[in-house]
């Protein structure tokens, strides 16, 4: 998988985790922070600031995903593909090393698992928080726009979490299938040009 993907999928991942980590933050202070001043140096490195959380959350959340979601995609993958292939970073190996054109499109599929999946985390997780905001800190909530904010929050999550969870769900099973159908293309070239060798040695 190349960087630029990598990237994209930790901010994105990242930006989502600012929304509850910022709540929680507000919560435990039990108040809002002051505002920034307005100088443009203190702007800029509070962007850069920023920019630096987001991706050290992105890759923490990026990680806490996969290791929640191991298990239900090792079941769709005992379904989809057939007895006898070996685990899937084998078979991704195999794929790669043959080097066509169906290693682009199997990590494209996977740039999306980490997306759907890492999406599915942080939708529960602002579920969570703006839920806590209203339960344990209701003038907290108050004071965020009269509790828009964490009333969006958790409609957000509410709407947001079954699609991502399908999403998760219909490109896992797309990338499985697509990954066993590589795998025997693989198998089936390689073949072949063991058996082209050996016909030239003849």
């Amino acid at each position: 998988m190349n960087m630029p993907a990598v990237l994209v999928e930790v901010s994105v991942a990242g930006i989502q985790s600012l929304v509850w980590v910022t709540l929680l933050t507000l919560g435990v202070l039990g108040t809002l922070p002051p505002s920034i001043p307005s100088f443009a140096i203190f702007q800029v490195l509070s962007a850069v600031m920023l920019a630096a959380v987001a991706y050290t959350l992105g890759v923490l959340i990026d990680r806490v995903a996969d290791s929640l979601f191991q298990t239900f995609e090792n079941r769709i993958r005992n379904r989809r593909v057939p007895r006898g292939y070996p685990a899937e970073p084998v078979m991704r190996l195999r794929v790669l090393a043959t080097e066509n054109g169906a290693a682009t499109f199997l990590n494209y599929q996977r740039s999306r698992i980490r997306i759907a999946r890492a999406t599915a985390l942080n939708l529960t997780l602002i579920a969570l928080v703006c839920g806590g905001l209203k339960l344990w800190r209701p003038e907290l909530d108050v004071q965020l726009l009269d509790g828009v904010v964490t009333e969006l929050g958790l409609l957000g999550s509410v709407l947001g979490l079954p699609v991502a969870l399908y999403a998760w769900w219909r490109i896992n099973v797309s990338y499985t299938e697509r990954m066993a159908q590589a795998y025997s293309v693989a198998l089936e070239r390689v073949r072949l040009e063991r058996r082209a060798k050996r016909s030239r040695i003849r």
